[in-house]
């Protein structure tokens, strides 16, 4: 599990994550904020794909976390 605690971690704070935030009328460069933002979530979308893989042997079983990892594929809240 110590492992994939970044991961869990980053997943965790994407579903805490308010999109509502890059729509505040006090925002300097909201365009920019929500590049950003967009940069960010296909940085975590391609960390996921790289560190969590798609099968792994475990003994004599092979476990398949091919679903497992697009449920944990970081998408805030509002974007669902």
């Amino acid at each position: 599990m110590t492992k994939f605690q970044p991961i869990l971690e980053i997943y965790w704070r994407c579903k805490q994550y308010d999109i509502e935030v890059l729509m505040h009328p006090r925002l300097r460069n909201p365009t920019d904020m929500l590049s950003h933002t967009i940069k960010l979530f296909q940085y975590h979308d391609n960390l996921f794909e790289s560190k969590i893989p798609s099968a792994m042997e475990l003994g004599l079983l092979k476990l398949e976390a091919k679903e497992t990892r697009a449920a944990l594929k970081p998408f805030p809240k509002a974007m669902i």
